[in-house]
């Protein structure tokens, strides 16, 4: 017991003088051997918040579609953390959108289907069709315009239709209705194929 509160003392000792600044010499001068005992770190067990918001762990694109279906612009946010903002946007044939710019940070798009037209501040306009990434650096005006022609573009297009001029009518189409015109615009009865240039008005209207 008396040799190891002495041992004890010689180390305490040796450790107050390393820490004064005195010099040593010898074997005692010299530091430790470094040990090759592993580095352990422990943390308090916690709980995660598990997912906040609007975060969910895996988001299909097949659901984001039909909840939007009936809709040619529209945006659905799936990340809103301190660290990232993303979303699904689609954006109808012909439109686009302000000329904008982001003050903090660079954005980026991948585009899933369709053709865009990306007009940025400094560069030459890109067309971007499926797959292709585009990045836009920070405070830099871009511009993004659906030029695209797919079919499920058109009619995108077509649904939103109203009051276009036709022949017969002003034509109008809803995602319900694709006949183009509506009940209370329909005055005749009978129509030819326009192939000579003329059409038979319903009894009661005059030419």
């Amino acid at each position: 017991m008396t040799r190891w509160l002495m041992t004890f003392a010689v180390g305490v000792a040796a450790a107050v003088t390393s820490l004064t600044g005195q010099t040593q010499t010898g074997a005692a001068g010299r530091p430790p051997a470094r040990q090759n005992t592993p580095l352990m770190m422990m943390s308090p067990k916690a709980k995660s918040a598990g997912w906040t918001g609007i975060h969910e762990p895996h988001t299909k694109i097949a659901d984001v579609l039909a909840r939007h279906k009936a809709e040619a612009d529209w945006a659905e946010t799936v990340v809103d953390d301190e660290s990232l903002n993303a979303q699904w946007i689609s954006l109808g044939p012909g439109n686009k959108t302000p000329r904008r710019m982001n003050g903090d940070t660079r954005e980026w798009w991948i585009v899933r289907s369709g053709t865009l037209r990306f007009t940025i501040d400094g560069s030459e306009p890109i067309v971007a069709a499926k797959g292709v990434m585009v990045q836009v650096p920070y405070r830099t005006l871009y511009q993004i315009e659906n030029i695209g022609t797919e079919p499920e573009q058109i009619v995108g297009y077509l649904n939103k239709l109203k009051g276009f001029p036709g022949v017969y009518g002003d034509i109008s189409f809803t995602p319900d209705q694709h006949n183009g015109y509506p009940d209370d615009e329909v005055v005749m009865v009978e129509a030819n194929s326009l192939k000579d240039g003329a059409f038979n008005l319903a009894p009661g209207y005059g030419a």
